[in-house]
């Protein structure tokens, strides 16, 4: 977060004047706006340091920097992360129903979903036909929550896929 020069850091002669409720001042000596600050017990803030004379706003310094750093926060946090479910190619049909209603609730909240079927030995890899009939069915029952974005693909030991949810509209 870029540090914004406040009260006596304020280097230019004039500035362009906004009080606390937002009204233009106008522009102003830079020490009658430092007193009117402190008239009113908050800071001068320069917000606009490369405007011709710089922009200075009245207001409280420590809100200021508190409500930038929230905004920062939250936007870092709009990023979902990609959830994985596991899976087997002899996984029961209940079981497959039970994962498949965890995918559509992991959609429902944005998150990405990896959907992976794995074998534990070279000869489960052999009936792929057993995987594929699974993951159409997740592909299915997800049909109006999520859409694949990374068909179903061998990778080693795994096949795996990637749902993603759909847009709200």
């Amino acid at each position: 977060m870029k540090k914004c020069r406040i009260n006596n850091e304020i280097k230019s002669p004039k500035v362009r004047l906004i009080d606390q409720e937002g009204e233009q001042v106008g522009v102003v000596d830079i020490r009658v706006a430092q007193s009117k600050a402190k008239e009113v017990g908050l800071d001068l803030v320069e917000v606009s340091p490369q405007a011709d004379p710089p922009v200075c706003k009245i207001l409280d310094y420590n809100r200021l920097r508190y409500q930038k750093k929230k905004e920062l926060t939250k936007n870092k946090s709009k990023k979902k992360e990609v959830k994985e479910i596991k899976l087997r190619p002899v996984t029961d049909k209940n079981d497959v129903m039970i994962k498949t209603k965890k995918i559509i609730d992991f959609l429902q909240k944005g998150h990405r979903v990896k959907v992976s079927i794995f074998y534990r030995r070279k000869r489960e890899v052999v009936h792929q036909d057993l995987s594929a009939n699974v993951l159409d069915h997740i592909i299915a029952a997800t049909e109006e929550f999520g859409k694949v974005e990374t068909p179903p693909k061998l990778e080693g030991r795994n096949t795996m896929m990637i749902l993603v949810p759909k847009k709200a509209s």
